[in-house]
């Protein structure tokens, strides 16, 4: 609430009392800009500025920019009623440490009209009225930020009917960083802050909107969404979201999604203000479709194409584990030189010692690639150490037992981002098929950034292996 009251200081001295409330309905222009993108934000009822990770960002949310793996693509077409149709395609591009950019287009029509003259009679010609926005955005965070991102997107409005208007605005957001064991993420976002609309010598603003987010993760298939909006044209609303994702055979995964959003129930008649909708991801690629019912007015369908593929800048995540035990001396104490008294000492260590030891001795037993070491590896994922976990899965991967599969499947599960970044590397260097689904999954939907981009190259390695084996069958 601090931070809402915080953003409300900061609105143009210009806007009037009656705003953000059902008084101001019919005093903006440009309507087109409050109206969603992307068909699986709008089959989570538009409960999406803390769930969004790919281009859409640049609407939803610009902080959400810097969650991009590397490079994203997103498409939209939506057909409203009768000809009109509503099209948007953004680009986001992950720099790494020097922040994210993007860019985006939002293009509405009308359709054809027929044009009357004063006393409302047909001139024999029509119109063809239409607005578009051309956005340009950018977005820092990370660890000098204390895992917090910021966006800021300007945009260039034009709207015309007969005659044309342009101005100019401002959206910026805020993302939280992954909360609660890497469940929860929050999110506060303002858009079309700034500039109105001059037809003629009438001065129309535009639709500002302010909004706070949260998205709940449960691992493995649910995300729950909510969205509270504060529009300067009507009343405050409420947005729910769910989606249930489900992995299927050869890399495939499916999303089933609905949504509730309370903005239109008391302006439309008939069934409204529900959403529904899926979505199919192949490794690189989604393709998403949103039913959206506006009561007696009709339904608006929504299909969307997403495409995300590319590392970052960032330097990828080193062939050591510096990160997980810091060098010192202690091996030396524990670790024997040579043989199988060195691998006794090594698993004795991985059992009894400190989260210090039990780390370093995980990383001396992946360097011996010895299969006698995999069954006490296989117990450390389970330690309470997150360096633990994580070095073990890093040696098991090293080793390239098999055994170790589903085990480090299980891994991708696991609360920290940073253990489940190298169970997925680790899946990639075993070699088997079987984990492709999985990692397709975390590719697509895991909330780091780097944990999907290591799945996305785990998928990538696999891919050989599956269609090896399905000659060999």
């Amino acid at each position: 609430m601090r931070a809402l009251l915080l953003v409300l200081l900061f609105l143009p001295p210009t806007i009037r009392a009656a705003d953000f409330s059902s008084a101001a309905r019919g005093t903006t222009a440009a309507d087109f800009l409050s109206v969603g993108v992307g068909a699986r934000a709008m089959a989570l009822g538009g409960a999406y500025s803390a769930v969004v990770d790919d281009a859409g960002a640049m609407y939803w949310n610009p902080a959400a920019l810097t969650l991009i793996p590397g490079k994203s693509v997103t498409l939209m077409h939506a057909a409203y009623f009768s000809s009109s149709f509503f099209d948007y395609a953004s680009y986001g591009h992950n720099l790494g440490r020097t922040g994210a950019v993007g860019v985006s287009l939002q293009y509405f029509s009308a359709g054809s009209i027929a044009q009357t003259d004063s006393g409302g009679y047909g001139t024999g010609e029509s119109l063809s009225p239409h607005d578009l926005a051309l956005s340009l955005g950018y977005a820092y965070g990370g660890k000098d930020w204390g895992g917090f991102s910021a966006g800021l997107a300007g945009k260039y409005i034009q709207s015309q009917v007969v005659d044309s208007a342009q101005t100019m605005a401002v959206d910026w957001g805020v993302m939280s960083p992954s909360l609660w064991g890497d469940r929860l993420r929050l999110a506060l976002t303002a858009s079309n802050l700034g500039g109105a609309l001059h037809f003629d010598q009438a001065r129309e603003a535009l639709p500002i909107l302010i909004k706070s987010g949260a998205a709940y993760r449960i691992p493995g298939h649910w995300t729950f969404s909510l969205d509270e909006g504060f529009p300067r044209d009507d009343s405050p609303y409420t947005a729910l979201g769910a989606e249930y994702l489900l992995t299927m055979k050869d890399g495939l995964s499916f999303a089933a999604r609905g949504g509730f959003n309370t903005q239109t129930l008391a302006q439309i008649g008939g069934i409204s203000g529900v959403a529904m909708g899926w979505g199919a991801n192949f490794g690189a690629c989604s393709v998403d479709y949103a039913f959206v019912p506006y009561g007696s007015i009709g339904i608006a369908h929504r299909l969307s194409l997403s495409w995300s593929w590319g590392p970052t800048k960032e330097k990828r995540l080193s062939d050591d584990t510096h990160w997980l035990a810091p060098p010192s001396d202690s091996s030396s104490k524990i670790v024997p030189k040579d043989g199988q008294e060195r691998l006794r000492a090594l698993v004795q260590g991985l059992k009894t010692g400190d989260n210090k030891t039990r780390a370093e001795a995980a990383v001396q037993l992946g360097k011996l690639h010895n299969d006698d070491a995999v069954d006490a590896l296989i117990t450390a994922l389970s330690d309470e150490s997150i360096a633990v976990r994580g070095a073990a899965a890093d040696a098991l991967g090293k080793i390239g037992n098999r055994k170790a599969g589903t085990p480090l499947a299980d891994l991708l599960r696991d609360l920290n981002p940073k253990v489940r970044a190298l169970a997925a590397r680790a899946l990639g260097t075993l070699g088997d098929p079987k984990a492709l689904p999985l990692l397709n999954v975390a590719a697509a939907h895991d909330p780091d950034p780097m944990v999907r981009k290591m799945a996305s190259a785990a998928f990538q390695q696999l891919r050989p292996a599956a269609n090896l084996d399905e000659l060999l069958r």
